[in-house]
């Protein structure tokens, strides 16, 4: 579920309803929206810090045996948005950053552990609201959007299910889409989204991600 940016979890048609008023003034020159960081009341820079936290969960037919896989993104071993930006868009553009990943995750089956390595970076797209109407304003409603995993990026030792079994995947990129909440900076992934992998030493099948839920700290929203 992010290094100075995460609000961009997110590409699809968003609604406007959900902007804040901040004061009149004038329309922008370049109207655009740009990422604002509530942590520091100012709009993001590459010198703030935005990770983000929570767990994703993997379902998959493993040796003949239906499994979930729980991930964990802690603060200590966080998911991190690009300092580098870009920092605005257009309203109704698509705003795209890279996505820093822990190059290893804690993943864990009830009581068992699942080794699973990430190669990086991932990146983050989403479409940005209509435009707005008063410069200061902020965006406090939900984007759609998707999260752009690199085919093979991801490697796990499932020998914890069958012994020898490891996977690679998804066997193609593969974009998982979501919402994001910028009144909250709460991230959901589209229940049950199905993608491939390239298992050795066991049979996996009916792979999906079940779920997500990540949480940006600090919350990152739009400014006008």
């Amino acid at each position: 579920m992010m290094k100075s940016a995460f609000s961009r979890a997110a590409v699809g048609a968003v609604a406007l309803a959900g902007v804040v008023a901040l004061g009149a003034s004038p329309a922008h020159a370049n109207p655009a929206w740009t990422l604002y960081n509530e942590g520091t009341a100012a709009p993001l820079t590459s010198s703030d810090t935005v990770s983000g936290t929570g767990s994703i969960v993997i379902a998959a037919t493993i040796a003949g045996v239906p499994r979930t896989i729980t991930c964990a993104f802690t603060s200590a071993n966080p998911l991190s948005l690009s300092t580098t930006g870009p920092f605005s868009g257009l309203p109704g553009g698509t705003l795209s950053v890279s996505l820093a990943v822990p190059s290893a995750v804690t993943c864990t089956s009830g009581a068992l552990s699942v080794p699973v390595t990430i190669t990086g970076p991932w990146s983050v797209d989403f479409t940005l609201p209509a435009a707005g109407t008063t410069a200061g304003q902020l965006y406090n409603g939900t984007l759609s959007g998707s999260v752009n995993v690199p085919a093979n990026s991801v490697h796990a030792d499932l020998g914890a299910f069958a012994t020898g079994c490891t996977s690679v995947g998804p066997t193609v990129a593969k974009a998982f889409t979501g919402s994001y909440n910028a009144s909250t900076g709460a991230v959901a992934a589209t229940a049950n989204q199905t993608f491939n992998q390239t298992p050795s030493g066991c049979v996996v099948t009916a792979s999906r991600l079940a779920s997500a839920s990540i949480t940006a700290n600090p919350v990152i929203d739009l400014q006008w």
